[in-house]
């Protein structure tokens, strides 16, 4: 019989040292009312104590998370071990975070309350954060998106408990109330990728878009990264890198994925062979023109990708960039392609840019 792999949390220990008004303002931070009650009660009348003595008088709470199937992390079970366990150990910072972002986009949007959508994505952001080295950047979404409604579910459960003492009632009412809106908050439907029956350890995760809220742009390039689906080939010369590197991340800003060399190539791997593959896939070309000539390996990338557009009919698009001449020269078949002019404030050049990547006028 194969050996089940299966990591564990333990939830009950990871909120050991979360305080009771952390617990109490993310919770009541939808609005519901018990919960919203309490939180200044809390504050006042208990201020930072913890929940250690109250959850050392109970059984403690586990989470089993067998291995997702896209993990690649070796050795397998123990890379996976690792991962729980940074989330174990990081379970109060990660709730305090989620408290204080919580103020800060009060303020910002200045509303009282958030939606539980909006809260559980807060979490699931808290979660990568706390993904360093255990998880390669590109998955760490997918990884938090996975465990956050499990651990949220288990972290309910571990709450909902009848405490002995007569003169803690009211607390254990509270922390059953408690319970509920975080459970509720594990139930909204900003799930990122949805996981099957935690039956067995043969579950697989599936990627779905929220449909109450737009997906977040950092994880929507996470999904693209991962899948390798890049919207746009970046060509340039390295004398212009500063301005290149600004451009793509407003790019990115937009949900859309550029390949760029420097950030997609991994030391040691053949860079040409790399960019061979992605010119015969990418489906929009920019060619940034800076202070230098096109020549070299840029003037053979230009020329192979004038030969896509014979090929597939990709747009390549030339982009003038602020540090080249206003109307520089350009070689004689590119110089058939619109440009983008960033010299020219009428039309925008950033948004004539996405147009041209997207097809969709801005």
């Amino acid at each position: 019989m194969p050996e089940e792999k299966t990591a564990i949390i333990n939830v009950s220990k990871g909120l050991l040292d979360v305080s009771l008004a952390t617990l109490g303002a993310v919770a009541g931070a939808t609005g519901n009312a018990p919960v919203a009650g309490m939180v200044a009660i809390v504050q006042t009348a208990l201020g930072s104590r913890i929940l250690k003595p109250f959850l050392e008088k109970k059984q403690e709470e586990h989470l089993e998370l067998p291995i997702p199937p896209s993990w690649t992390g070796e050795p397998q079970l123990q890379s996976w071990q690792a991962v729980c366990s940074r989330i174990e150990n990081r379970l109060p910072v990660i709730l305090t975070g989620v408290q204080q972002h919580l103020s800060e986009e009060s303020r910002r949007q200045k509303v009282n309350y958030l939606s539980t959508d909006a809260i559980k994505r807060l979490f699931i952001e808290q979660i990568v954060q706390q993904l360093t080295w255990e998880v390669n950047s590109q998955d760490r979404y997918l990884v938090a998106d996975y465990i956050a409604p499990l651990l949220l579910e288990k972290t309910a459960s571990a709450l909902k408990m009848p405490l002995d003492a007569t003169s803690q009632d009211a607390i254990a009412q509270w922390m059953s109330q408690v319970a509920d809106q975080l459970n509720a908050i594990q139930q909204a439907h900003v799930s990122l990728v949805a996981s099957n029956s935690m039956t067995t350890a043969t579950n697989t995760i599936v990627g779905a878009v929220s449909q109450v809220q737009p997906m977040p742009v950092d994880v929507k390039l996470a999904q693209k990264q991962q899948s390798k689906q890049y919207d746009v080939y970046i060509s340039y010369n390295q004398a212009d890198i500063t301005e290149v590197m600004d451009i793509a991340q407003k790019i990115k800003a937009q949900g859309l994925l550029p390949w760029l060399d420097v950030q997609e190539v991994r030391p040691g791997k053949e860079k040409i062979r790399l960019q061979e593959e992605q010119m015969q896939t990418i489906p929009v070309a920019a060619i940034f023109v800076g202070q230098h000539k096109i020549k070299g390996e840029q003037e053979l990338e230009t020329h192979s990708f004038i030969k896509q557009f014979i090929k597939r009919d990709i747009p390549v698009i030339p982009v003038i960039l602020l540090g080249a001449p206003e109307d520089p020269e350009l070689p004689p078949f590119l110089s058939n392609f619109l440009e983008v002019n960033f010299h020219r404030p009428i039309p925008e050049p950033m948004g004539q840019l996405i147009w041209g990547i997207t097809g969709e006028r801005p």
